[in-house]
This record gives structure tokens, C-alpha cells and sequence, in this order.
């Protein structure tokens, strides 16, 4: 399986308190993608790292590879690379996105970009909801059918919007698609807080991730989820919370202005304009 992290974070930066514990514990084998600028930069270019990190696993093993991603990494940067990298949807397995702006995230608004752009990193100029990235990643097919997807969300997500019931972060319906709010598992909203950072250590999607890996060629399947998990999520957070608000202290006052500043979103590489083609 690969790891790939959200926006302004490293692979150790979004799973470190929880999964990839439990990946050592368990003796699972992972590789994690590690992007330039601390993951801040153009999701054009981290979505050819994964296209190198899925060929050069699947070489290795000659197995379909397991995509688990947060935030950016679960959404825009893999489905990216499987839109215009065609070749590596065969090698893929599962993608596994935790809580992923897959149209974009309203929050990302209230930075200012193209007024006040000292936050505004190319990703986050990119991850707008009217951006150019955006509008090009959703138009024609959102997913394929030789890879199966499995969209683990939380309704009234504090970072990405809107998502009264995830409309920023499912796909759409089919056989090899399954979305889920983990407060809609758990039984109302009232079960799980609406924290995006929070929902890679979640219990729940801890339990979720681990039934889509033991049923390879699927996506997940909820009867295969014990419901039970849901009692624990309030006591496992709490153990990451120090830890987490580190990582939210780090993100703000240091890499997200350091990559910041930028006065536009980066243009469409010429593969994905319209027109004659081009050499990626």
C-alpha cells in the first residue's frame, strides 16, 4: 500500500499518530510518497510522483497497489494521476480517501487568494472549488472501473465544504464506489466530531480501512465494519489530540507561509488543455 498525505503535511505528518503504528504493529508492509515543498506545491506535479511510486511498487511486486490518502492525497493528487496517467489504473487495487476535497473545499476561500496571497500556496490555489484544477479533474469520468474507490467522509467537515452529506467529498454512485459519513455508520452527527484532521486517527475509518484490505478487488463493504468502533472514537482522539494540535501549529506559522504567496493558481499543463496534445 501507499501513503499519501494532505496538503502542508508529510506522510509521517498525517499518519504517524495512528496508521502507520498499527501498520508496524500488524507487520503490514507500506511505502509513503514524500512531496517537494512539504506538500504545498502543484498537485500536477505530486500526482507524477504517485504514478512513479505505483509503477515502481507494482514493478517490485508485481501486485495491484493500495492507495491510502488524506485530504489532498486522498482525492485531487491520486485522481489526477489515474485521469491522465491511464497506464497505472490496472496496477491499482483500492483508493482509500480520508476525507477527501474531491470538489474542491470552500474554506479555502476565506485565504484571500488574489487579495492577501501570503497563505496561498499553488495547492491551495488549485483546491478551490472554481478553480481551473478542479474544474478540469470532475469534467467527463470522476473514476474508472478497474479501480475500486472508498470515500470514508465526515459530515460538517471543518475544513472541507460543503458537506452537510459530503457533497465535497463523494464520488458518484457505482459498483466499485462506496461513500460513507462516519457519523451516518455510527448513527447521527452527534457520533463523531467534524474534524477533518482527526479523521485519519478515527477509530471507524480505522476499522473501514482495514475491511477494504482484507477483501482485495472490492471496495469496502459496510457489513463487514464492527459497529462497535463507533463507542471508541471519543477515548482513541483524545490520546492524539497533543500531538495534533503541534501539527496544526507547524502547518499555519511556518510551511503553509513559507510556499505562500503565490498571486495565482498555476496553469493547466498542456496535457490537460484542450487542443493538440503534448510529452508529459
Amino acid at each position: 500500500m501507499l501513503l499519501i498525505p494532505g496538503t502542508a503535511s508529510t506522510p509521517q505528518g498525517s499518519f504517524g499518530r495512528t496508521l502507520i503504528p498499527d501498520l508496524q504493529k500488524n507487520r503490514t508492509p507500506f511505502c509513503q510518497v514524500t512531496l517537494p515543498q512539504t506538500n504545498t506545491g502543484d498537485v500536477q506535479r505530486n500526482a507524477e510522483y504517485v504514478v512513479h511510486a505505483v509503477r515502481s511498487m507494482h514493478a517490485m511486486s508485481g501486485r495491484k497497489v493500495q492507495l491510502i490518502g488524506w485530504s489532498q492525497g486522498g482525492g485531487p493528487m491520486p485522481r489526477w494521476a489515474l485521469k491522465y496517467w491511464p497506464d497505472i489504473r490496472p496496477m491499482v487495487d483500492n483508493l482509500i480517501a480520508l476525507d477527501p476535497d474531491n470538489a474542491g473545499t470552500a474554506v479555502l476561500d476565506i485565504f484571500g487568494c488574489g487579495i492577501v496571497n501570503l497563505f496561498c500556496t499553488p495547492a491551495i490555489w488549485q483546491q478551490r472549488p472554481t478553480s481551473n484544477f478542479i474544474r478540469t479533474l470532475n469534467a467527463g469520468a470522476m473514476t474508472y472501473p478497474n479501480v475500486n474507490y472508498t470515500v470514508i467522509f465526515v459530515n460538517l467537515s471543518n475544513f472541507i465544504q460543503p458537506s452537510m452529506n459530503g457533497e465535497s467529498q463523494r464520488l458518484p454512485a457505482g459498483p466499485n464506489v462506496t461513500n460513507i459519513g462516519i457519523q451516518d455508520f455510527c448513527g447521527g452527527l452527534a457520533s463523531s466530531p467534524p474534524d477533518h484532521a482527526t479523521v485519519v486517527d478515527n477509530p471507524v475509518a480505522m476499522a473501514m480501512i482495514s475491511s477494504v484490505l482484507a477483501r482485495p478487488g472490492k471496495p469496502l463493504n459496510l457489513q463487514t465494519v464492527n459497529r462497535q468502533t463507533c463507542g471508541r472514537i471519543g477515548s482513541e482522539l483524545a490520546k492524539v489530540a497533543g500531538p495534533l494540535v503541534q501539527n496544526y501549529f507547524t502547518t499555519f506559522t511556518q510551511t503553509i507561509p513559507q510556499y505562500g504567496g503565490v498571486p495565482a493558481e498555476p496553469p493547466l499543463r498542456c496535457y490537460a488543455r484542450p487542443g493538440p496534445g503534448c510529452k508529459r
